[in-house]
Formats: structure tokens, sequence, C-alpha cells
């Protein structure tokens, strides 16, 4: 049985139980009581059974109506979680990023950046996956994860790069090495060592 039913009809339906009438159930929804009427005819009709009884004073749910609008409530519920969910999604406070990165990189400067992160979203959760740098990028590449944090020269074909920190690099040589007599040194400087 295909019944079809959206939520505007499963929120008439209960708002009729809840109201214990049309009427009420119109005024509370803000449309006219003929469309309410309407629409839980358009139900009934579809799921196949009357959901209400009717009469001139009263109208009172039928055994299957008291069953319709439990599942009704649920599924507006869920909806709601849902739909409460995805907005939360949207504005950053739920969901799932996953990061790449160097194994150096998560053991030494990822825990603080999450730490802090963590405390304005909590309901974010956080995938750190480490590899090493031209696995990172490709991760990225293939959308594996959202994004990458990787020591590289330049930005890869088809990635956009924002330079987030600059490495100092030393060289370390014993006393006595060629190297002593300079004051700067050059990668060309390396050449023969």
């Amino acid at each position: 049985m295909s019944m079809n039913l959206a939520l505007r009809h499963l929120r008439v339906v209960v708002a009729v139980h809840d109201e214990n009438g049309y009427t009420a159930a119109a005024k509370s929804l803000h449309v006219a009581q003929s469309s309410v009427s309407r629409t839980v005819e358009e139900v009934e009709r579809r799921v196949g059974v009357l959901l209400f009884d009717r009469t001139t004073r009263r109208v009172t749910p039928t055994p299957p109506g008291e069953q319709f609008v439990a599942i009704a409530r649920k599924l507006l519920a869920d909806s709601e979680t849902a739909f409460n969910h995805f907005d939360g999604y949207l504005r950053g406070r739920h969901g799932l990023v996953s990061v790449a990165t160097l194994a150096s990189v998560a053991a030494t400067m990822i825990p603080t950046v999450l730490s802090g992160f963590r405390q304005h979203r909590p309901q974010v959760e956080v995938a750190v996956q480490d590899a090493f740098s031209l696995e990172v990028l490709d991760r990225v590449s293939h959308g594996a994860v959202d994004f990458a944090i990787a020591a590289m020269p330049s930005p890869p074909s088809g990635l956009c790069a924002e330079r987030i920190a600059a490495d100092r690099f030393f060289c370390v040589y014993p006393p006595g090495h060629r190297f002593e007599r300079s004051s700067r040194l050059t990668w060309a400087d390396f050449d023969g060592e």
C-alpha cells in the first residue's frame, strides 16, 4: 500500500486529534477549517480507513486513528530532529570533519588545535588520518578527507592551499666541519655532503 503522505498531512491529523476538532485545529495551524477537513479526508482516502468519528458536537479518533496519530507523532518528531541536525551540520555545529596530515603534525600540533575546536564545537566529530605527504594530498584529491595539513613546496594541480605555518630547519654538524665557517647555509651548500 502506497500512502504517499507529506509532513503537512501528518501535522493536520495530529492537530485535529490534539485540539479535539477541525475548527480548533484550523485555528492552531492558521489555516481555513475547510482546508483541515479536506486534508483529513485525503489522508483517510489514502490510508483506506476512517481516522475520526465525527458528530455535530464531537470529533473522536477511531482505533486506527489513534494508531495513525501515534505513528504521525513519531514521524514528525523524527523529522524535526533530523532537520535540526541538518541545520546544525549547515551551521558547523554537527557532523564529521576528516583531516589527513603528516604523523609529526598529528602528534604535535593537532591535539592542541582539536582541544580548542572541541570547546567551541563539541558535537562535531573529527577524524584524523596520518600518512606521508603524497598520500595526504592524494586523499584530498580523491575526496577521502575534507582537507589536509601537509608540508609542500607548492599546491598540487587541482587543489588549493593556504600557508598556515613555516618551519625553521637547522643543520646540525660536529665541531670542525666546513659548515662552521658559514654564517648562513643554503640548500646548494649541501652538495657533496
